[in-house]
């Protein structure tokens, strides 16, 4: 017999955070005594991820880990976890996130009526788990409501309640997924190598007919803020991910509509602000990544007074950056 769920994380190096995401799963599970499996596909870490997955694997029998010799990246290893899942749903949990209290009996009960996606709320917390905010990803809904996308209308509708990206299936800890639905959905050529080829799969589920998705509000998941492996490759390439996602997307199932365009430019605006945007290019010269992302701006609708505004608040930036350092070396 199938579980119902699966528990679904990925993971590279995220040794010093996956106890904590592993001991909320299990904490839960044994509290309410339900069938539940959890998947670590691990992108082949060198940290001591092996040895405590490991740990966990031999204490509980409904652990499966898997290890690749390398990573696939987001999008091929987040698809090729999923692949070894047997539940009827999937959650999608980032090795470095944990469950909210009572967030699995929340989820649980999100599945009644059996709906295509669950999208949860989430707690933002400091870099330990201490809480900050909760945080929803919708104006005015202050309790469930199921959304159906019949038409490129209905999603139009659905985006200008969103207030935040990951309303738009961005934030990956906030996704449970119907595994029958997701494999029906093939992956888009147009979305390889964004990292964003889940919120492709996601949109095209729910354009079936008979799509269901299913919003709650109550945080099912405590997000560790500032833990960003994205970031890796630096602020600038961060941003570019997002727009360049978001500008495949909307070629890809919008078909470039200018509504949806401008209600994705809407929420990118309240996730980045101009001052995220001028101290992110204050901390290199202007290079090819900087000409990218203006690119980008430009495509959503930034005015050219806007990106203006954006490089020469970071030409202020680096040389107030320039003339401290000059002042601390000094003799």
């Amino acid at each position: 017999m199938f579980p119902r769920l699966s528990i679904c994380i990925p993971t590279y190096n995220y040794g010093r955070f996956i106890r904590s995401a592993l001991e909320s799963v299990v904490h839960q599970r044994e509290k309410m005594q339900i069938a539940l499996e959890i998947v670590v596909l691990d992108g082949g870490s060198t940290d001591e991820t092996p040895v405590i997955v490991s740990e966990f694997v031999a204490s509980y029998s409904y652990i499966k880990y898997l290890r690749k010799e390398a990573r696939g990246g987001i999008d091929a290893d987040l698809a090729e976890a999923i692949r070894f899942c047997s539940g009827e749903y999937c959650w999608l949990l980032s090795a470095d996130d944990r469950l909210s209290t009572g967030g699995l009996a929340t989820v649980l009960n999100a599945l009644d009526n059996n709906p295509t996606v669950v999208l949860g709320g989430r707690v933002r917390c400091d870099q330990v788990l201490n809480p900050l905010i909760t945080e929803s990803w919708w104006s005015d809904l202050t309790g469930t409501k199921e959304f159906r996308f019949r038409n490129i209308e209905d999603v139009k509708n659905y985006l200008s309640m969103v207030t935040s990206l990951g309303g738009t299936f961005a934030y990956m800890s906030s996704l449970i997924l119907n595994r029958n639905s997701w494999s029906e959905t093939k992956e888009t050529r147009t979305m390889s190598n964004t990292c964003y080829m889940h919120v492709a799969r996601i949109y095209a589920m729910l354009l079936k007919p008979g799509a269901v998705l299913k919003c709650v509000p109550t945080p099912i998941v405590d997000c560790r803020f500032g833990e960003d492996s994205f970031r890796d490759a630096g602020l600038i390439r961060r941003l570019i991910l997002d727009y360049r996602g978001f500008d495949a997307l909307i070629g890809t199932f919008a078909d470039n509509d200018t509504v949806i365009r401008r209600a994705i430019a809407s929420i990118l605006r309240r996730e980045h602000t101009l001052k995220t945007l001028m101290s992110s290019t204050a901390t290199t010269s202007p290079n090819e990544d900087t000409r990218l992302l203006f690119y980008y701006l430009a495509r959503f609708r930034y005015s050219l007074w806007e990106r203006n505004m954006i490089k020469f608040g970071a030409f202020l930036v680096r040389r107030s950056n320039a003339r401290q350092l000059r002042l601390a070396n000094r003799p």
